[in-house]
């Protein structure tokens, strides 16, 4: 339940809100179950907010501060982010397992260590954003748009990746972990450059699709070069596995 207190005080406009956060640095805002849909709360400071079970559905969220903020989803509450725009919020090590973040733009937001574990992100856009260390385990993602996020040590397990937009131009800056469940659900079809900069071995990616029923992708050419066309044979080297053109350098 929400404190009515802390609502009134939202209820007097963002700059308001962030002048009491200011003067009460150790007061938790309780805003568990409230209906701010459609509201526009740019810029908010909502950081360590516990906002399990509440109702954001297309509000304005943008530039929103929400480091450490629980979403999570409770036995009887789900917090509703459908069709938020949270564009370039900061949610880091935010609690949002279960949230239902349907078509929200999360474009350029930080989510470093971000938990959206069961959460819904079907539509949702990520365009650019920070998905450090964030775990999507569980999470819908058909139909998102992962184009030139970036990740390293980011979890995906249990998801089906198959119709996830702009994998091949994610920003690898490290490795990170596909769950066998993961290639399973999307049965196969996933971007070799994505594997690849994640950290999946070669030999796997290789033979991934015949573990799930389909023929393997050998060879189509070979690379065959001297020492002195090194640099060029490198450069035609990783642009042809970019266009998921398999080859091998002899």
């Amino acid at each position: 339940m929400a404190n009515p207190e802390h609502l009134k005080i939202l209820g007097q406009g963002v700059d308001a809100w962030n002048k009491w956060r200011a003067e009460n640095p150790r007061i938790i805002p309780e805003l568990g179950g409230a209906n701010l849909g459609w509201v526009d709360l740019s810029r908010v400071d909502l950081s360590g907010a516990y906002l399990s079970g509440a109702v954001f559905y297309r509000a304005n969220l943008s530039g929103a501060g929400l480091t450490g903020a629980n979403l999570c989803w409770t036995e009887f509450h789900r917090a509703d982010l459908a069709g938020a725009d949270i564009s370039r919020a900061t949610l880091s090590h935010a609690g949002l397992s279960g949230a239902d973040l349907t078509g929200a733009n999360l474009n350029r937001a930080d989510l470093l260590g971000a938990n959206f574990s069961g959460a819904g992100l079907s539509g949702a856009g990520l365009t650019g954003a920070n998905l450090t260390l964030t775990h999507f385990s569980g999470a819908l993602l058909d139909i998102s748009d992962f184009t030139d996020a970036f990740v390293v040590f980011t979890v995906f397990a249990n998801n089906d990746l198959s119709t996830v937009k702009g994998l091949e131009t994610v920003q690898h800056l490290g490795p990170s972990t596909i769950g066998i469940d993961t290639i399973y659900r999307s049965k196969g079809n996933i971007p070799e450059i994505f594997l690849r900069g994640a950290g999946v071995p070669e030999d796997f990616i290789t033979y991934m699709k015949s573990l799930v029923g389909k023929a393997i992708d050998f060879y189509s050419c070979f690379i065959s070069y001297s020492t002195t066309d090194d640099d060029f044979a490198q450069r035609l080297y990783a642009d042809l596995q970019a266009k998921n053109v398999r080859c091998l350098e002899v």
